[in-house]
């Protein structure tokens, strides 16, 4: 197949689909990777990167008039020749859990049709999958499908007005993404695993094999390797006689392929005690075992899980079960927006602008202060081994996939650091680096070289948060600070009820020799944020999301204020106050996100920006519209 066959071109051409000698062609054909360094953007390769992983021609990308990014909208396959006839529904099924992209399109010979891929393929009564597409157009009889060549018509994504049209409020909707069921259902899960009356392990340990299992499944899934050898079943059949982790389930074999896995792959993560290896064993592991059962389609699986491609699911949704994972007291504890995490890395880790400027690095030493499921982390990861690869592609002149698993194993050893006082936290954000590298290897890689660190020694921690900032050893250390600190104070053992601000105030200047002055009115978050700048080096990068109210306005945090913007360099502000009902789930409280240098101040104004509303449903609902105060 010839990606730039003119009889491809034509057909997209249709559609107003366009490939332009340009820097801002809308349709970037993915063999543009193949090249010696192009005039694409970085942020283009790496998307080019994606589209080439779920096999994909070419990216029809929207260009914005600011300094923002392209942004890929649709992936394009080029099925002129039949090559990918019957594939389809695994096509739909991939790009729909791994909730990347709304759309996909396929040119046939005749025909060009369009799918939804915001909403899930179709299961039958066999577990077979099957899609339809949402509109269609006859190439040889154009005129009869102007209306279809209207509505979907390159120039509405360009401009961003078909979000706003009819078919995307009936398609392409944000309730049908394969995070909505599957947190549902694990919700469901949980909370009947918990309750069931023969369940004889802890809540502690129920919740460590739900989470356990999702890493084993993924690893599954991605035990095929390029000659159809599944290395996961011959794994598993080698050490306990099964073919599958449903098999492992059934006949309660858990515990003996954890042990099996522990020894495999180190790292701590699939280790037990001696206890929890004793409650298994006497467990009833069958409901968490028709969870996970791809065989059968019946109403009580919570999740049908033959709509799922359990390797394509993101890691960010790891942060969605968080909120279901936390204990229902620490009310000062919530999960952070998978989009609202992008746009902060995006602030802080910048990929440059250009493959042919001097690259950034890779090392960037950075912290957590309240790593929580470990999203910032797990994305922060992401963009260092993304900044790895443009550095080797500005380098060698040609782009590689391939990041050897030392590199990334001293990327996180390096440079990626958590604390959290929260022992679920902490294991959570362990397991979801854990799941970022293997999401970066081939299943041979997997299976036959990957050896996990133990990131618990001393890169995600379980700790005090200011028992930690009061040891000097630990101050000045890191190049950037990123997260979202507690908003609320913890829960005081005595009562079981959250501190009152002013006590808990007094127990920190006690105990850690904290002194709240000049924060007037005690709020937690504010000490996280006056506390952690003792950790940064000189000239580098805070950047904390905290409450608008208590941090810009109120009367009380006026001397803090005065303090803060006189001492350090806060370059910019943005301002999430206009989304405090929909940032953060079940939380409403306006929010923003400072970022503070390490370095004395070198003028007297702040950049101001407010997030508003540009459309009703964008693709990202978090578009920045700059003032100065």
């Amino acid at each position: 197949m010839e990606l730039f066959s003119e009889t491809f071109i034509e057909k997209i051409g249709y559609l107003d689909f366009q490939v332009l000698d340009s820097e801002q062609s809308p349709v970037v054909f993915v063999s543009e990777l193949d090249k010696p360094v192009s005039r694409i953007t970085p942020y283009q390769i790496l998307a080019l990167e994606e589209a080439k992983s779920f096999q994909a021609d070419a990216v029809f990308f929207r260009y914005f008039g600011d300094e923002r990014s392209p942004q890929a909208q649709i992936y394009i396959y080029d099925n002129i020749n039949g090559i990918i006839d019957g594939h389809y529904a695994q096509i739909h099924k991939e790009l729909w859990s791994s909730c990347r992209i709304p759309i996909f399109i396929v040119v046939e010979d005749f025909k060009i049709k369009i799918f939804d891929c915001r909403k899930p393929v179709s299961v039958t009564k066999e577990g077979s999958v099957y899609t339809d597409d949402i509109a269609s157009i006859d190439t040889r009889d154009l005129e009869k499908f102007s209306d279809v060549i209207q509505k979907y018509n390159a120039q509405k994504f360009s401009n961003g007005t078909f979000w706003e049209s009819s078919e995307a409020i009936n398609h392409f909707t944000y309730g049908a993404t394969a995070y909505k069921d599957l947190i549902e259902g694990l919700k469901n899960l949980r909370s009947n695993y918990s309750n069931k009356k023969n369940n004889v392990i802890s809540d502690d340990l129920s919740d460590y094999i739900i989470i356990i299992s999702i890493l084993v499944k993924y690893l599954e899934e991605n035990g095929v390797d390029e000659n159809e050898n599944n290395l996961a079943a011959d794994f598993f059949d080698s050490h306990v006689g099964c073919r599958s982790f449903i098999e492992i389930l059934e006949k309660n074999k858990l515990v003996e392929i954890l042990e099996s896995l522990a020894t495999k792959f180190n790292g701590g993560i699939f280790s037990l005690s001696n206890l929890q290896k004793e409650e298994l064993l006497k467990a009833d592991l069958s409901s968490i075992a028709t969870f996970f059962d791809a065989r059968t389609t019946h109403a009580h699986q919570l999740v049908f899980w033959p709509m799922y491609s359990f390797k394509h699911i993101p890691v960010e949704l790891i942060s969605n079960i968080y909120e279901e994972f936390i204990p229902k007291h620490d009310k000062g504890a919530v999960y952070t927006p998978h989009y609202l995490v992008n746009l902060l890395i995006d602030e802080c880790l910048p990929l440059p602008n250009k493959v042919i400027n001097n690259p950034h690095s890779e090392n960037v030493k950075l912290i957590d202060i309240s790593c929580g499921s470990g999203i910032f982390l797990v994305n922060a990861f992401k963009r260092l081994v993304q900044i790895y690869k443009i550095k080797q592609y500005h380098d060698t002149g040609t782009f590689t996939n391939i990041v050897p698993i030392n590199i990334l194993q001293q990327i996180i050893k390096d440079n990626i650091f958590g604390i959290d006082i929260n022992p679920h936290a902490v294991n959570l954000t362990k397991f979801s680096l854990c799941l970022a590298i293997c999401q970066t290897l081939s299943p041979q890689q997997i299976w036959t070289e990957l050896s996990f660190e133990d990131l618990g020694i001393s890169n995600i921690v379980k700790t005090d948060f200011f028992h930690f900032v009061s040891n000097e050893d630990n101050h000045k250390k890191y190049d950037l600070i990123i997260g979202n600190p507690p908003f609320n104070t913890p829960v005081n053992p005595s009562t079981n009820e959250p501190y009152k601000k002013s006590e808990f105030a007094t127990l920190m200047k006690k105990t850690y020799h904290i002194d709240s002055a000049p924060i007037g009115d005690d709020d937690l978050a504010l000490f996280f944020l006056q506390q952690s700048l003792k950790l940064l080096r000189e000239s580098a990068l805070l950047c904390l999301i905290q409450k608008s109210i208590p941090l810009l306005h109120t009367k009380e945090n006026e001397g803090f204020r005065t303090e803060l913007f006189k001492t350090y360099s806060v370059p910019q502000i943005i301002d999430f106050t206009p989304y405090r009902r929909i940032l953060f789930h079940n939380v409403t409280v306006p929010t923003c996100a400072i970022f503070i240098e390490n370095s004395p101040p070198v003028n007297e104004f702040i950049s101001h920006i407010v997030i508003k509303r540009a459309y009703s449903d964008d693709i990202d609902p978090l578009i920045p519209g700059q003032s100065d105060r």
